[in-house]
């Protein structure tokens, strides 16, 4: 099922930065119906594009496709990291079993190279 996106009138009540340079964001609603907080809560936990400015944005200002990545700019390590959290997310894994995740991940990385280019 494919979603469409939402536009919810908000504020951008806090910012903060977290140890990988990346920012941590919080945002509050007005109030909301049932059904825009139902399909509000879909979102949860995915990885997705935000669009924010001070006023409701026109049909024709949204973009109707998904935005390239461009990894360009990260370096490779960065790129692997990216990847395993994205894993993580997609298996909702809650954030304080993230570092123990990361370091199997990077373990199962590690070993595999070894085993298939090293031996």
């Amino acid at each position: 099922m494919e979603r469409k996106p939402i536009q919810i009138p908000s504020s951008l009540n806090g910012i903060s930065t977290l140890k990988d340079g990346s920012l941590s964001l919080s945002f509050h609603t007005q109030e909301v119906s049932a059904e825009e907080a139902v399909n509000i809560m879909g979102y949860r936990n995915d990885f997705g594009f935000l669009l924010f400015k001070p006023t409701a944005f026109k049909d024709e200002e949204v973009p109707d496709y998904d935005p390239k990545v461009d990894d360009s700019e990260k370096s490779p390590s960065q790129r692997l990291r990216g990847s395993i959290y994205a894993l993580a997310a997609q298996k909702n894994l809650p954030k304080t079993e993230w570092t123990e995740f990361y370091r199997k991940e990077m373990e199962r990385v590690i070993t595999g190279y070894q085993t298939k280019y090293l031996d």
